[in-house]
């Protein structure tokens, strides 16, 4: 029987096999039982795996013309159905393919060491890559260096097993995460928000939620710790500071802020869950008396009704002896100052026409009138892009990173970047738009969101523009081996409507009764009344009538009694 020593690691599993040495003549003098086995491992998982197996193999021996234990696999029968590359000592530079499993034969590891180092560190295996060291009996190595190697390529090792005899193939790279043994995750928090507050007792964010229930299901434990970063720091210190533990060089193994874009794969983990990414805009003011008035006609009619009304003065003017009734006050309201019957043809036709013709007008605007009154008037809601741009509203976003625009003149002119104006945006300080995702679109029932005294939502999404579903990334430890468990437990608690539930349970937890009310959307524009202050136009006309009338009044009694004093 021969030794195997087996590192059963929480990342990527690695096997260490060792075989007799071997005078390196022919294919057939090698250990046939090493040589069975490692086809057998091969073998075994490759028709279990569930699409293109693909192995890689790696030749490190002094000499490239000996035959060794690689080519002997290689020619085995029973591997020639699934892709296979073989890389020698020569090949340098990492590579972008991710393959299934590697096969590594090492004739001399002082030899080979800085090379097999650049292997494991340039190379961003994935965490399911399975990797089998083929090493020689009787050779003078140190273990701790191989062991070393993979510590510095990021490839953890939990444990070392020692045995002897072929290890069953089904007890091979076992998945380790499924008993962590009260490990605590470390995870942090940038500035929190309603997905990651951990402040509401009886139920957390739903982010904080998804990873604590994941972690806690397999043995685990999770310390969340909450950073603040100001706004006027730069963005690579704010990203120092939610990967790196106090300043130091060790990290945390989860960052829970979810990024549209990744320049470094291997340090993020995307979500299972597409987002789709909607503009919130401010939704339509409320009218004032002035706009109310207005809103009725659109301004070509205001335009045509003041010319018609400036041509009937005008006419009046030219033409005086030709009109006495006044064209205007008559038609309208109904001032005659002379018998209509005795009038001239001239002025019955043109005061005929112009009364049909303001009743007309004066029966649409009532009528108008009344329609908005039934309920609060408010300004229509944005819908479209093109009414970003016409209404001057601007979208605030809190960093470059988040959107690309710089390809899209239209977009930059309505997007910008302001960290500041994000945070008073969400503090309700300004009104202005902002980028959310359908997950988050719910936080628009904030009640800081709704007008006071009403269940009408200060925020709209634009309804004929989205930007699309994006993939969100969240950052985590290179090749960490909780990734499977935290994709696969997020996809379930989304399909099971965990998510959901999370999130209504929290903001109903947190906002009371308020948030209750407000999730109904009851519209009680009805009983919205109209203040002293709303009626501004009506006591300015009254105001400035009366004022008229008292100094016409004072002007005459003051001009007659100055005429009886004469007398």
């Amino acid at each position: 029987m021969l030794p195997i020593l087996t590192m059963e690691r929480l990342l990527l599993t690695l096997l260490l096999v060792f075989s007799k040495s071997q005078c390196d003549k022919t294919i057939d003098d090698f250990n046939t039982e090493v040589l069975a086995y490692t086809t057998a491992v091969i073998n075994y998982f490759a028709s279990d795996y569930v699409g293109a197996f693909e192995c890689w193999f790696y030749n490190i021996v002094k000499d490239d013309t000996q035959k060794t234990i690689i080519d002997a696999i290689l020619s085995s029968p029973q591997l020639s159905t699934f892709p296979k590359q073989t890389y020698s000592i020569a090949v340098t530079g990492p590579t972008t393919q991710r393959p299934t499993m590697v096969v590594i034969y090492c004739d001399d590891f002082r030899t080979a060491s800085s090379w097999l180092l650049n292997l494991l560190v340039g190379n961003q295996f994935q965490l399911s890559t399975k990797i089998v060291v083929l090493l020689k009996e009787g050779f003078e190595f140190d273990i701790r260096n191989i062991i070393n190697q993979f510590n510095s390529a990021k490839l953890y090792n939990q444990s070392v097993l020692k045995t002897t005899g072929f290890v069953p193939l089904d007890q091979l790279f076992p998945d380790q995460t499924r008993d962590i043994s009260g490990y605590t995750m470390q995870v942090s928090v940038f500035n929190p928000d309603e997905e990651t507050d951990s402040s509401v007792r009886q139920r957390k964010g739903r982010l904080i939620e998804w990873v604590q229930n994941t972690v806690s299901n397999i043995n685990g434990s999770c310390q969340f710790h909450y950073l603040r970063c100001n706004l006027n720091q730069s963005q690579q210190i704010c990203f120092n500071k939610a990967i790196f533990i106090n300043d130091t060089r060790t990290m945390y193994d989860m960052n829970l802020n979810s990024l549209r874009l990744s320049t470094f794969e291997q340090y993020f983990m995307y979500s299972t869950i597409p987002k789709s990414l909607h503009i919130a805009v401010p939704s339509g003011k409320r009218l004032t008396i002035i706009q109310l008035l207005i809103t009725p006609f659109s301004n070509e009619v205001w335009f045509t009704l003041m010319l018609i009304v400036l041509c009937c003065g005008l006419i009046m003017v030219i033409f005086p002896n030709y009109f006495k009734n006044h064209l205007i006050l008559y038609p309208i309201c109904g001032f005659e100052q002379h018998i209509f019957y005795q009038t001239s043809t001239l002025e019955k036709m043109m005061i005929f026409s112009l009364t049909v013709f303001f009743f007309t007008l004066s029966c649409a605007y009532e009528a108008k009138i009344v329609a908005l009154l039934s309920k609060y008037p408010y300004e229509p809601n944005p819908r479209t892009f093109d009414d970003l741009i016409r209404n001057n509203i601007t979208v605030y976003v809190h960093s470059e990173s988040f959107f690309d625009i710089s390809k899209d003149p239209q977009l930059r002119q309505v997007i910008k970047v302001d960290p500041q104006k994000v945070v008073d945006i969400g503090n309700g300080n300004i009104r202005a738009g902002f980028i959310t995702s359908d997950i988050q679109i719910r936080n628009l029932l904030h009640p800081i969101n709704f007008e006071s005294g009403s269940t009408r939502s200060r925020y709209v999404i634009l309804e004929k523009f989205a930007l699309g579903v994006q993939i969100f990334f969240y950052f985590i430890t290179v090749r960490n081996a909780l990734i499977p468990k935290l994709q696969a437990s997020e996809m379930i608690f989304s399909e099971a409507g965990l998510m959901s539930y999370w999130v209504e349970d929290y903001m109903h937890l947190k906002y009371g009764i308020a948030y209750r009310k407000a999730s109904f959307k009851q519209d009680n524009s009805m009983d919205i009344q109209f203040d002293l202050a709303d009626l501004e136009l009506a006591w300015l006309t009254l105001m400035i009538g009366w004022s008229f009338a008292g100094f016409f009044f004072l002007s005459e009694l003051v001009y007659s009694r100055r005429m009886v004093s004469q007398e």
